[in-house]
């Protein structure tokens, strides 16, 4: 019998699990070598072709990290907790992409931003339900067609305009030389991380990394 995701969530071996060991073995992360700019497995080392492309485009690369693989299970997960608003699945793995936001030692930590819209809809921003630490909400959507990413293809997403603006102008100061982590819940193209990314450098920032929990 297939269990739902709320009969995993009460299945846990520990105090501190959110699902047990056989279900989470679902979820699956990447093997070596990593690539330089995505994190993902690849045999183009140090970066994969898409990294390869990115850099020669903006003369600049992310430094990310995919902490899961974006397959069937992941796949599953997301569509329950984004895309139909089950918000206790957030439980599943904030406490993982939680110890990994404070690994890195970061002096501010963004999340993608959802528009207004999108946040009305659905009640949370997916992202900063997966961690539990202080956020800085610098970036806002810029309201454009009311379309999700998901059901976009990848060149459509590629070819979307800069998505982001700044929430209050005041933030700019505020990055000036901080060491910026930038989250998001879903890497694909990389085009999401690299417009954050592009926006956060351009205030001043000392350096920009990202994660994101599958990809």
């Amino acid at each position: 019998m297939k269990l739902s995701w709320h009969q995993l969530l009460g299945c846990g071996l520990g105090k501190d699990e959110a699902v047990c060991r056989e279900c989470r073995s679902q979820f699956l992360t990447y093997s070596p070598p990593h690539c330089r700019g995505c994190g993902r497995t690849t045999e183009e080392e140090p970066f994969c072709l898409e990294c390869q492309r990115w850099d020669q485009k903006l003369g600049w690369h992310l430094r990310h990290q995919c902490i899961f693989q974006y397959n069937q299970a992941m796949k599953e997960y997301i569509h329950r907790y984004k895309f139909q608003g089950d918000y206790l699945l957030r439980k599943v793995f904030s406490g993982i992409m939680t110890a990994k936001v404070k690994q890195e030692e970061a002096d501010v930590v963004v999340p993608i931003p959802v528009s207004q819209s999108t946040l009305l809809s659905r009640g949370f921003n997916q992202v900063t339900g997966l961690v539990e630490v202080p956020l800085a909400t610098p970036l806002a959507v810029v309201e454009q067609e009311k379309r999700p990413q998901s059901s976009r293809s990848r060149e459509e997403r590629l070819a979307i305009p800069q998505p982001f603006c700044w929430e209050d102008e005041h933030f700019r100061q505020i990055l000036i030389g901080k060491r910026v982590l930038l989250i998001d819940d879903v890497y694909t193209t990389g085009r999401t991380m690299y417009y954050g990314a592009a926006l956060l450098r351009q205030a001043g920032a000392k350096s920009v990394k990202s994660l994101s929990l599958a990809g």
